[in-house]
């Protein structure tokens, strides 16, 4: 079964865009179950994105490096201040959707395992040092619920504090002081 996985990425230079870009059409030409469906870039609002389409294991494959290349391409502190879109971390969000026509309320087996795939690159990010925090059914925590635990809505206010944080403990990846460079990630799954 396929599904869908969006990244957002805190950044709107055509050279990141231009790496993810290449990145993310490598992956797809190397394997059969993976598209590349959508590039986003959003230069007033700083913002980029990267939606892929494919089954279980080359979608977690992809979304992992391309999640690994915006950590090492992205740095917060070259980003403008205050931020023109709400922020908390270079990687600031994916989702990883069920691609059905069901019901919302019949996507449950769906929706679980895009849940999983959300926990496995939860973990795989914080073993590469970056801190996570989940959402979602799985983690009963909403995605709006999880941005107010951090530095997001504050980070578009004038002469608030420019570097990112976080008032919980990361479900994966250190504890304690966040990177003013990476932030911290926000990874779910939502219908």
């Amino acid at each position: 079964m396929a599904h869908a996985c969006a990244l957002y990425v805190s950044t709107a230079t055509k050279a990141s865009l231009k790496k993810l870009h290449q990145a993310a059409t490598k992956l797809e030409h190397a394997t059969a179950n993976l598209k590349l469906v959508d590039l986003f870039r959003d230069e007033k609002y700083a913002r980029s994105s990267v939606k892929l389409v494919g089954t279980k294991a080359e979608l977690l494959d992809a979304a992992a490096a391309v999640a690994k290349l915006a950590h090492q391409i992205v740095d917060l502190t070259d980003e403008p201040h205050p931020a023109p879109h709400p922020r908390q971390g270079a990687l600031d969000m994916v989702a990883f959707m069920p691609l059905s026509t069901a019901k919302s309320s019949e996507l449950k087996p769906e929706l679980e395992e895009c849940s999983l795939l959300a926990h496995e690159l939860g973990d795989i990010l914080g073993r590469q040092g970056l801190p996570v925090l989940l959402y979602g059914p799985r983690r009963g925590r909403s995605l709006l619920a999880t941005r107010r635990l951090t530095s997001f809505f504050e980070s578009t206010k004038s002469g608030s504090q420019p570097e990112p944080w976080c008032t919980a403990a990361p479900d994966f990846g250190p504890a304690g002081d966040i990177s003013p460079r990476a932030g911290v990630a926000i990874v779910g799954a939502m219908p």
